[in-house]
């Protein structure tokens, strides 16, 4: 219900929330955890 509900809604934040959702989806939630322990908060870059 709650990843429902990041879908739902506009703005900046929520929109790289979804992103989130895609790359894990795509590359799995291993590859996510390297790339996000280098973020300074929720959401950064995914290179």
């Amino acid at each position: 219900m709650l990843i429902n509900e990041f879908h739902g809604k506009n703005g900046y934040k929520y929109k790289k929330y979804r992103q989130a959702i895609e790359y894990v989806r795509a590359n799995g939630y291993a590859d996510f955890l390297k790339i996000a322990d280098s973020w300074d908060g929720a959401y950064d870059n995914y290179t």
